[in-house]
């Protein structure tokens, strides 16, 4: 019995010096998927990130516009923006000290990042929620828009597939 108590409290010295020595996260990434999509489709990004940053970063995949596609850029960006707002703020109440922000966006999903770190942005201080601004990067992200929801023209003879695909 004695012998069990001395390896349960050796644990939990064990425990409490790998806590005391694991990386607060300091980065912030945010991952907003694109149209019709959820927080799933980010989900091996995410993994991957969280990989690769080795504790010092937290990876959040936005949730705000899932199935909430369609009703415009201005309104998705606010979601997220809203969103990042209040993971910032709960990650603060923690004891979080996070100090950069990157946005992350793939396709529709950048359009809603690049607005959200406009509806974020705070010209005086130069942050974006209140975080230095870190990167931003948009995957296969129509920011021309798009001309007759195509990127190349297709020849004439292969125009009448196109309802097939």
């Amino acid at each position: 019995m004695l012998a069990k108590l001395q390896r349960a409290q050796h644990m939990l010295l064990l425990l409490s010096e790998w806590a005391s020595a694991v990386v607060a996260p300091t980065k912030l990434v945010v991952l907003q998927h694109g149209l019709y999509g959820a927080a799933v489709n980010m989900a091996v990004l995410q993994q991957e990130l969280e990989r690769q940053g080795g504790g010092e970063v937290l990876v959040h995949s936005g949730v705000a516009n899932e199935g909430r596609t369609r009703d415009g850029v201005a309104a998705g960006g606010r979601r997220l923006a809203a969103e990042v707002e209040q993971l910032v703020a709960e990650v603060a109440r923690g004891g979080g000290s996070l100090r950069t922000i990157s946005l992350v966006g793939n396709s529709l999903g950048g359009l809603y990042a690049r607005h959200a770190a406009a509806e974020l942005w705070d010209a005086e201080s130069g942050c974006i929620a209140g975080l230095e601004p870190d990167a931003f990067v948009s995957i296969g992200c129509p920011h021309l828009g798009v001309r007759r929801f195509t990127f190349l023209r297709l020849p004439p003879p292969l125009q009448a597939l196109g309802p097939l695909v």
